[in-house]
């Protein structure tokens, strides 16, 4: 027999109780608005009763309606509308901002120098005291760069240049990561690790501002009154994708569960972009170089800038009002000229 009546599915009983309550739900099934009398007679019980199994009934979940005297069920459920108020008071607390930079590569021709003493301007002028590089801050060697490159070959001279042209502010301690390409190109080639190497380099010409947090990646701890949080910085891996946030997404979808950030920072890629995947922000913070040759071979567009993450982190380590903002340079050409008079220090 079809279920199907005018369009209609067919009512049907259905056994939600046994014993006494679940005849009381039987008989208002098949013979809706039925009045408490009429529930007692046919079961020959007292009205008392009825009610106990209407309430029943209604701890199992049954909607049993009674108007007056008039016992039926409701076909329709109430849209929650309670709520609770959310104190925004405690959206407040100690207010961080950094400079987040990337991807610089000193020592290739297309390293945009005027670009970084910029953003180190815009850091000073902001009152920021640390700048952290996810990466690439020196180009390497490889066949594909060699013909690029400003200084003679080796480590030693990247290094130099690296530590003679990195802007150096009083009030801003540079903070540095290295990738596993290019200055990571060293590590494969020499077995010498590149980022402590470039920090006691400096170290003795007499620049403490330059220090190294470590290869690849890096986790730091927020600590705030009851509880902490972390912020992951990564130099990633992996060719562009032809969507600028998938190979960022795909990162954070692939963590071990217990192990998400509240913010990744990432560089390589040369893109800016924000993003929001699992509750965790994510920001790829652009690219300090031009497109090169071998950028445009293989179809990589590149942003150039450099960005600044600022949040206020509460007292239960949580982060509010969380912005990242970027900084976006064109090429060379646009700030020459008599319509651009900026130099920088």
């Amino acid at each position: 027999m079809s279920e199907f009546n005018r369009g209609h599915v067919r009512a049907r009983s259905i056994k939600i109780i046994e014993g006494f309550a679940g005849e009381v739900h039987k008989i208002i099934q098949k013979r809706p608005n039925s009045t408490l009398s009429e529930l007692s007679d046919k079961l020959d019980s007292g009205i008392s009763k009825i009610k106990a199994a209407i309430e029943l009934l209604r701890e199992k979940g049954v909607l049993v309606e009674v108007t007056d005297d008039t016992v039926g069920l409701q076909k329709t459920l109430p849209v929650a509308s309670e709520w609770e108020p959310i104190n925004v008071d405690k959206f407040t607390g100690k207010r961080i901002k950094w400079g987040v930079i990337a991807d610089t590569h000193l020592c290739s021709k297309y390293c945009r120098l005027d670009v970084l003493n910029a953003l180190f301007d815009i850091y000073e002028q902001d009152g920021i005291k640390e700048v952290f590089v996810l990466g690439n801050m020196i180009d390497g060697e490889f066949p594909h760069n060699k013909h690029d490159l400003l200084t003679a070959p080796g480590l030693e001279s990247q290094t130099r240049y690296f530590i003679e042209n990195w802007p150096k502010r009083s009030s801003i301690t540079t903070k540095f990561l290295t990738g596993d390409d290019h200055e990571g190109w060293y590590v494969q080639s020499v077995g010498v690790d590149v980022g402590r190497y470039i920090e006691d380099s400096a170290k003795q010409i007499g620049r403490t501002d330059l220090r190294y947090i470590g290869h690849m990646e890096y986790n730091m701890e927020l600590k705030a009154k009851n509880e902490s949080t972390f912020v992951r910085m990564i130099h990633a891996g992996g060719g562009s994708s032809y969507a600028t946030s998938y190979t960022s997404q795909k990162y954070v979808e692939s963590l071990q569960g217990g192990e998400k950030p509240a913010v990744v920072l990432v560089g390589h890629f040369h893109k800016f972009e924000y993003g929001y995947p699992r509750e965790v922000h994510v920001v790829q913070v652009g690219a300090v170089q031009d497109q090169t040759p071998w950028m445009r071979k293989k179809r990589i567009q590149t942003n150039v800038g450099g960005t600044t993450i600022s949040f206020e982190l509460d007292r239960d380590g949580i982060l509010h009002r969380f912005m990242p903002e970027f900084h976006p340079f064109y090429d060379r050409a646009f700030y020459k000229g008599t319509t651009w008079k900026y130099h920088w220090k």
